[in-house]
């Protein structure tokens, strides 16, 4: 499978459970990866970055914020809100709107974002 670097970043976004991904992530950026790449309309959640996987995966399932907080400090933009509902998340949302929303389970995870999108 060749992934293109901004698909990588996704794939790093979505599958992060080691910290060690964010020197991907940083690897993938330096190289030149979209730091604002949406995924495609064929995808399960269409219309979303890597900071709104970040936000769903870090939020919900772990508490390490690095490749969240990376793609913050390198300009990832967080206004930018979901084409379409997908797994529970509401179209229109951002991805403090979607920390906000699994932060029940992570409170600091989404004191990352505020502020910052």
């Amino acid at each position: 499978m060749n992934l293109t670097y901004d698909e990588a970043l996704l794939n790093v976004a979505v599958n992060y459970k080691l910290r060690r991904y964010t020197k991907v992530a940083v690897a993938l950026l330096d190289g030149g990866a979209n730091i604002d790449f949406t995924t495609p309309r064929r995808h399960e959640c269409p219309g979303f970055t890597p900071l709104m996987f970040a936000a769903e995966m870090f939020a919900a399932e772990a508490n390490h914020a690095g490749v969240a907080k990376l793609l913050l400090e390198r300009g990832a933009d967080g206004t930018k809100t979901t084409s379409q509902a997908c797994a529970g998340i509401a179209a229109g949302s951002t991805a403090l709107d979607i920390a906000r929303q699994r932060a029940g389970r992570n409170r600091d995870f989404a004191k990352t974002l505020v502020g910052r999108c």
